[in-house]
């Protein structure tokens, strides 16, 4: 096998080794539970126990196959330092509660000069934020480098220290997206910022502290919302498309063009493919989990009467009429459930929409599988959607600088 290639990708739930060949075929995997938070004065990422999944993971691939490529894709706002003796240690996980006295000292340091364009979220799950108590305790933890989840993989890999727009680029609110760098807050601190590069780009080999057999390219890794983007935007022109990440949170994505001022309720994204996104972050993951706890996705499709008796009486359904989902009354939950996230879904799509225009509507991620969730939507607001029916899009995308072939995705369009 020519030429085969490897995708780290760290997830919220699962660590995942995927070994893709240059057709983009998953030729096999090594998929891990993510138990890497750990509670000490902060929470924050078992950085021992880390290393060990990625050195140990990557060692059994490439004993099993002839790897040449390798590049990770991470979920983002996690922030990681470096001291004098290249030892690494976590900053505060994004679940770490942050005061209001915090909160208010960080916003404080952004000017309206800053073009952050991004959106207020809770704990730290804002990089700038993590980026701040880092700095605040730079003396006391004795950093030398302030580094992202993709640059301490590389790190860990190759012994290079690189940092990538995408990932610092996406809700962080330390990113100028006029001026395509850090802050100015951050860029006083330059010393303590690695160099920042593009997406993809070839950052050096395998380590040989560790893989002295293997002769392995490693590239710079990515934010896991670009991997989406890289996927599709072979197959869809994202001008007339609206992207919906589902999973724990549902982001909408649309390509767009800077502007100085945007809504608050949106934020920009860089993505790893170099184009802007307006995007918008939505909970129905969590919502979904909290009505109906072990997640469970009818597979059937339900008698189209059943269906529409439903939806006579249910148009101004509020959250304060859902239940969770139990044996007595199953169904009548479940389409109440559905149909709340459907219509809630519906609503922020409208905000993206030029009605004068035909938008094709594109869902990758765990809720392609709910097949009435879909159904309610097309409904609602009588879109044209396609879906994804392949696994792991995410990686493929993170391929995509390993292969330099079109990928192949299929999508199902929704009657």
């Amino acid at each position: 096998m020519k030429n085969p290639n490897l995708v780290i990708d760290i997830g919220q739930t699962f660590i995942k080794f995927i070994f893709i060949n240059n057709n983009y075929k998953i030729i096999d995997h090594i998929i891990i539970n993510n138990n890497l938070l750990i509670k000490r004065r902060v929470l924050n990422y078992n950085i021992i126990k880390l290393k060990n999944i990625i050195i140990l993971n990557t060692k059994k691939i490439l004993r099993k196959h002839s790897i040449k490529k390798i590049i990770s894709i991470t979920h983002g706002s996690a922030s990681f330092f470096i001291n004098k003796k290249k030892e690494y240690f976590s900053g505060p996980h994004f679940k770490q509660k942050s005061t209001n006295y915090f909160d208010n000292s960080f916003f404080k340091k952004i000017n309206k000069n800053d073009y952050t364009h991004s959106i207020k979220l809770e704990h730290f799950h804002n990089l700038g934020k993590s980026f701040y108590y880092l700095l605040k305790n730079k003396k006391k933890l004795k950093i030398n480098k302030i580094i992202t989840f993709p640059s301490l993989i590389n790190f860990i890999l190759t012994n290079k220290l690189f940092l990538d727009k995408s990932y610092l680029a996406c809700h962080s609110f330390a990113w100028n997206f006029k001026q395509k760098k850090l802050i100015r807050y951050f860029r006083k601190e330059k010393k303590i910022f690695p160099q920042i590069i593009e997406s993809g780009k070839k950052i050096g080999n395998l380590k040989k502290e560790y893989f002295s057999k293997y002769k392995v390219e490693v590239f710079n890794g990515i934010h896991d919302t670009s991997g989406s983007y890289l996927a599709l935007k072979k197959n869809f022109n994202f001008n007339n498309s609206i992207l919906i990440n589902t999973g724990t949170y549902f982001i909408l994505s649309k390509k767009v063009k800077f502007k100085s001022y945007i809504d608050k309720n949106f934020y920009y994204n860089y993505g790893a493919d170099k184009n802007l996104y307006l995007c918008k972050r939505f909970e129905a993951g969590l919502i979904y989990q909290k009505f109906n706890p072990k997640m469970l996705f009818s597979k059937k499709k339900f008698n189209l009467t059943e269906i529409d008796n439903f939806l006579k009486n249910c148009k101004n359904l509020q959250i304060s009429q859902l239940r969770k989902i139990n044996q007595n009354n199953q169904k009548k939950d479940y389409f109440r459930l559905n149909f709340y996230i459907a219509n809630q879904l519906n609503k922020r799509i409208a905000m993206f929409i030029n009605k004068k225009k035909r938008y094709k509507i594109i869902i990758d991620g765990s809720f392609v599988k709910n097949y009435i969730l879909i159904y309610f939507l097309k409904y609602l607001g009588n879109y044209e959607i396609y879906l994804n029916n392949g696994e792991y899009v995410n990686s493929i995308g993170a391929a995509t600088f390993l292969i330099n072939k079109k990928p192949r995705i299929t999508y199902t369009k929704m009657k």
